[in-house]
């Protein structure tokens, strides 16, 4: 009896070692469950940062295209602006000298 008493007492004590070794397992597999826990948790927060910052680009982006078509449009009436200056000054400068013609004329008869 002394032997069947020493096998279990050596098969516990395995069990035990068996046990311990799951337990220690358990440990570094709940540990490894919190580290992907985290990693997901960083993951979620760029994924959404990153979402937010395209959507900003995309905002950006419109409000630079509607400035470039302001531009396009304060260019166009500028350059139409200038244009018609320079048919007024034609104009005005022809009339002055008509009437310049017309004073000397005028003067040189006198």
């Amino acid at each position: 009896m002394a032997d069947a008493t020493a096998a279990l007492e050596e098969r516990l004590s395995a069990l035990h070692e068996n046990v311990t070794g799951i337990r220690d397992t358990l440990d570094r597999v709940a540990e490894a469950i919190t580290k992907l826990a985290v990693l997901e948790e960083r993951g979620v927060t760029v994924a959404r940062d990153v979402k937010w910052a395209h959507e900003r680009i995309d905002s950006l982006a419109e409000r630079l295209r509607l400035q470039e078509e302001n531009l396009i449009r304060i260019t166009t009436s500028l350059s139409n602006a200038g244009k018609g200056m320079r048919i007024l000054w034609a104009v005005f400068g022809g009339g002055i000298t008509a009437l310049a013609a017309v004073v000397i004329k005028w003067w040189a008869v006198q």
